[in-house]
């Protein structure tokens, strides 16, 4: 049987909606109303006895839709628009993009900020009581991360009234007794900040965290918000993920790692060797210089398998030159990134035959061209391998 669609347009005095039904290969019945606003799904056999189905919201477009609807012989759909007791939650178009967050080593990190949600209230006039929001974490789990983690809206601050460990990634964070207003139809930012621990060890570096405020219209709504009367409203269900911050006491970061094995090399005697080359780019985060040595045994440690040999020397700085660079340095001004071209060769030296494996596990560097080694970036520079076979 081929798929059908029927298209509709539908007007009334409160709202006027299109609708898409196709009937094969999946039942989908799709809405185009305003966007974040929640709507009302009703069924009906007879076109007077209508009954409730499912709270709906429009996307950022206004169009949402309805799948798995139940199988009968007749049935009729519309859809209205909720003018009052409904909740619809987003992301905040504010919230921060992907980033890298300085920590201290020596003192917490305070009011970092994770993510922002809104929270609209729609026909009415209400009061955010409570609230749960979802902690993911890499490299630790939340309670070692964050010291505390907070709500904030307005000039209002709510710490977390309990962090519950669903495992040791992911953590629920729980509001609760809040008085946070909601005027009538209108969308209010939530903040969701943390105190960051110390990096005192560095064992918070490269651990990356992200927030999400996911809701529901069941027993306990999430989030929970009263009216008026103290009548709690229906929550539109949704998933609203904030993006990740990557948090190290480190102010400067290796990215755009890479690591190439080249042609082979002449055989001499016993030793065949390939040429390789490594690449990567200095981000500097900090408000103060960075330096670089030009190096290779100062700026780099390299590490390779028993019976290979690693040589590199630094081929290029990309940009070239910047003002500030000495004759043995590279600086890397404060805000700013350089990228690192190293190129060599790898050789086996004992004759052996198998795969063996050559590295750079570690990236130094200074904030004085006198000193260009005090600093050490360690974690993360696995792409910074190559395995050659012999």
């Amino acid at each position: 049987m081929a798929a059908a669609t029927l298209l509709l347009s539908l007007t009334s005095n409160s709202f006027s909606q299109t609708l898409t039904f196709s009937r094969i290969p999946a039942d989908v019945i799709a809405f185009q109303g305003l966007p974040y606003t929640g709507y009302m799904i009703q069924t009906s056999t007879n076109l007077s006895d209508w009954q409730d189905l499912t709270l709906l919201k429009g996307n950022s477009s206004g169009s949402y839709s309805y799948t798995n609807f139940p199988y009968q012989d007749h049935l009729f759909y519309r859809t209205s628009a909720q003018a009052t007791k409904v909740v619809t939650v987003s992301l905040d178009p504010a919230t921060p993009l992907t980033r890298v967050q300085v920590i201290s080593k020596v003192v917490q990190t305070a009011n970092v900020l994770l993510g922002i949600f809104r929270v609209k209230s729609q026909g009415t006039p209400a009061t955010l009581y409570s609230l749960n929001i979802n902690v993911t974490t890499s490299g630790t789990d939340c309670t070692s991360l964050f010291a505390n983690v907070k709500l904030q809206s307005g000039s209002l601050t709510y710490s977390a009234q309990s962090v519950v460990s669903n495992s040791p990634t992911s953590a629920t964070i729980v509001f609760k007794n809040m008085t946070v207003g909601l005027a009538a139809d209108t969308f209010a930012p939530i903040s969701i900040v943390a105190d960051v621990n110390p990096d005192s060890e560095n064992v918070l570096d490269d651990t990356i965290a992200s927030v999400t405020l996911i809701t529901s219209n069941v027993a306990n709504s999430n989030p929970e918000v009263v009216d008026g009367s103290f009548a709690t409203l229906p929550v539109i269900a949704s998933t609203n993920t904030a993006n990740n911050v990557t948090f190290s006491a480190q102010s400067v970061f290796a990215v755009n790692l890479n690591a190439s094995l080249g042609s082979m090399l002449p055989p001499d005697g016993m030793t065949t060797g390939y040429t390789v080359t490594f690449g990567f780019t200095l981000e500097n985060v900090s408000d103060t210089d960075a330096f670089f040595s030009k190096d290779p045994t100062i700026g780099i440690t390299m590490t390779n398998t028993s019976g290979l040999v690693l040589r590199l020397g630094l081929a290029s700085a990309n940009p070239a030159e910047y003002n500030g660079d000495t004759g043995t340095t590279c600086v890397i001004p404060a805000g700013l990134s350089r990228t690192f071209t190293y190129s060599g060769f790898v050789a086996s030296t004992n004759g052996v035959a198998g795969f063996k494996t050559a590295s750079i596990t570690s990236i130094h560097y200074g904030t004085s061209p006198s000193d260009p080694g005090s600093a050490t970036i360690g974690h993360g520079l696995q792409a910074l391998t190559v395995n050659a076979a012999f």
